[in-house]
């Protein structure tokens, strides 16, 4: 509410990554700050909506990142809401398409956690 529509939209775009992973069976939850999506209860995509683009939190390992990527970062040792050790800064729909890799393997790592 009161975001711009562009922000709205990218959301979206979150969402559809999000629930296309697993279609029926990623759960979306809204908590007070942020938004999370989660397989079987293992979250593995948070988001926090502001006005200029999207945090987004992901559980993959920070030492993946490469180091000039101006979009990601290691948050393991800061702060922050939602779930996750790699913070990513989502501010265009190339941004969305960059962290789909991440989010990817922040899922992948959902279901191989709990897998039997």
């Amino acid at each position: 509410q009161g975001k711009p529509i562009e922000i709205i939209e990218l959301y979206r775009g979150l969402d559809r990554l999000c629930q296309d992973l697993a279609p029926g069976r990623i759960t979306r939850a809204y908590k007070a700050k942020y938004v999370s999506w989660s397989l079987d209860k293992a979250i593995f995509c948070c988001a926090h909506l502001q006005q200029a683009g999207l945090r987004v939190w992901v559980k993959t390992d920070p030492k993946s990142i490469d180091p000039s990527s101006p979009f990601a970062r290691d948050v393991s040792k800061v702060g922050h809401w939602g779930v996750g050790n790699v913070e990513l800064s989502i501010n265009s729909r190339d941004r969305l398409r960059d962290a789909d890799h991440f989010i990817r393997i922040s899922f992948e790592n959902a279901i191989r956690m709990h897998t039997p």
